[in-house]
């Protein structure tokens, strides 16, 4: 017989949401290390195997996080998780309607 604990933790693996739940934590650690205004102009949008899609509302952002930021965020964020979960990140533009 499943303790209540084994059972939550085996319906969360066969659901995703044990992912989703580790995964929120580094959208999280990315919106702390950019600060509440800039991050919502750069945005995390999906994670995957220690490689986060950040989308970008304009050029030059994009181009100052992918040139010179980027990095010292990405290394930030890294140390809000504890781990080096974050190895890279791509730069999308925002698409417009």
């Amino acid at each position: 017989m499943l303790t209540m604990q084994q059972a939550l933790k085996s319906l969360f693996k066969e659901s995703g949401l044990d992912q989703k739940m580790r995964d929120f934590a580094v959208y999280d650690a990315w919106r702390q290390a950019l600060g509440p205004e800039f991050s919502k102009r750069a945005r995390a949008i999906h994670y995957r195997n220690g490689l986060l899609t950040v989308e970008i509302e304009s050029s030059a952002q994009r181009h100052e996080l992918a040139s010179f930021t980027g990095e010292s965020y990405r290394q930030q964020a890294n140390t809000i998780l504890g781990a080096d979960r974050i190895r890279r990140i791509i730069y999308k533009l925002k698409e417009t309607q």
